[in-house]
């Protein structure tokens, strides 16, 4: 399962942070990239627990996600 989120960037001291407003989850890094990738790691590790518990469906449309494929693994992608 593809779950593409959109995010916002913006600086702060010593970095950058990455921010999905769908989510209100945050994440930092020394970079955009970083930052971008450790926001995709972190909505993996808040969304694994629903996949475990096989409520992850009803969970994305609860929170209205945009899911680009069907697959069996977890995925997420980011994008401005």
């Amino acid at each position: 399962m593809l779950i593409v989120l959109k995010y916002e960037t913006y600086q702060i001291k010593n970095g950058f942070a990455a921010r999905s407003p769908e989510l209100g989850l945050t994440a930092h890094g020394a970079t955009i990239e970083l930052a971008q990738r450790n926001l995709e790691r972190t909505v993996e590790l808040f969304l694994k627990p629903f996949e475990r518990q096989d409520i992850l469906n009803d969970k994305i449309q609860l929170l209205k996600l945009h899911v680009k494929s069907n697959g069996s693994k977890l995925e997420i992608q980011t994008t401005n």
